[in-house]
């Protein structure tokens, strides 16, 4: 969640979409340790995330999702946005587990 003040609607989106895409850059330029392979490209959409994951991945050769690691019987279900992704997305797709501590 990210606080913003309450009088301002317009000013809350706008914040709230400023804060996603610094964790957008942040994720990005972590997973490529700085600047990303020019065939990469990185858009902030909004959404529910399984649905505009497959949605956008019509022109796409390859999508990559995270699945945030779950202990014991979970841990070998996939996340309900990798689920969704990999079941309606045109192209293939490659769910990626968080390490868990036991992976460190």
């Amino acid at each position: 969640m990210i606080p913003m003040a309450t009088e301002d609607i317009a000013g809350e989106l706008g914040a709230e979409r400023a804060a996603a895409q610094r964790e957008l850059d942040n994720g990005v330029a972590l997973a490529f340790s700085g600047s990303p392979p020019r065939e990469i490209e990185s858009r902030l959409v909004e959404g529910d995330a399984g649905e505009v994951l497959a949605a956008e991945a019509g022109n796409a050769e390859l999508v990559i999702v995270g699945s945030r690691g779950r202990g014991g019987l979970k841990s070998a279900l996939l996340g309900s946005v990798s689920q969704h992704v990999a079941h309606h997305a045109p192209c293939p797709v490659v769910v990626v587990k968080a390490p868990t501590a036991e992976d460190v």
